[in-house]
């Protein structure tokens, strides 16, 4: 969790990154267990990081390859980019792309 914290710290403090490239990383929400409540907290973790990477409007691509999210986390990563301006490749590839996510990323694409 702290992981991801940090990361999105970073994003909101440094205005001039164009590339974010996270594929692979071991985020916090990639595996959420059983448990409601360290799902909840995944699911925060990806929602900090699709908040500040839509603040972060120098980002033109964003790749999350291999990060094997679940549908609620990635669906809280990818809807808050929808009004990114500068945003033109993501990348989430071996994620699990589910209903929440099928939407949102529609609304990413219909911008």
């Amino acid at each position: 969790r702290a992981w991801g914290i940090a990361v999105a710290r970073m994003l909101r403090s440094n205005r001039s990154l164009r590339t974010v490239d996270l594929s692979g990383q071991p985020l916090p929400a990639s595996h959420p267990a059983a448990d409601p409540q360290e799902e909840a907290r995944a699911v925060g973790v990806a929602d900090a990081l699709g908040h500040a990477a839509a603040r972060h409007w120098a980002l033109e691509r964003l790749v999350l390859s291999r990060l094997q999210l679940p549908d609620a986390c990635l669906e809280a990563l990818v809807a808050p980019l929808a009004a990114h301006p500068a945003l033109s490749a993501l990348d989430i590839s071996c994620s699990s792309v589910g209903p929440l996510t099928a939407a949102a990323l529609s609304e990413l694409l219909l911008r």
